[in-house]
């Protein structure tokens, strides 16, 4: 029986259709209840969109980060360091993206190779092969 959903291939030759090709620098932001079924999920839609930049193109995402101590900030500035004593710091690498951004960012995150700004409010993933060997953050 065959897999319900889309192949790798067939993603790869939709994405050329659409303009995408090798060596480009691609912004994505995508639904992956809104693409449908792809046989393999998130990764092989991830596979799909590496296949098609190539070695020399970048993929990006807005990553964000959800942030449990943020409401402090809306605290008179006297009262945060007893409110942040015990808060575990802010790391870029390891914190799940922003909720709304959805799961296919969060695969995105997680891909080895990506790297991720510091920004927690303004956080980016990146990706290209000619990155790989680079520390993250």
């Amino acid at each position: 029986m065959r897999p319900l959903g889309l192949a790798v291939s067939a993603l790869a030759e939709d994405l050329r259709s659409l303009g995408v090709s090798a060596g480009d620098v691609l912004m994505v932001h995508a639904s992956l209840r809104a693409i449908g079924p792809v046989e393999g999920g998130a990764d092989a839609l991830l596979d799909a969109l590496d296949r098609v930049v190539g070695r020399d193109g970048t993929l990006l995402m807005i990553l964000g980060a959800e942030i449990v101590h943020d409401f402090v900030n809306h605290l008179p500035e006297a009262e945060r360091p007893a409110l942040l004593a015990d808060a575990p710091p802010f790391d870029a690498v390891t914190a799940p993206v922003l909720p709304e951004v959805g799961y296919f960012a969060e695969a995105f995150r997680r891909r080895p190779g990506t790297l991720v700004n510091d920004n927690p409010s303004g956080r980016f993933g990146a990706h290209a092969d000619f990155m790989n060997g680079w520390d993250q953050v």
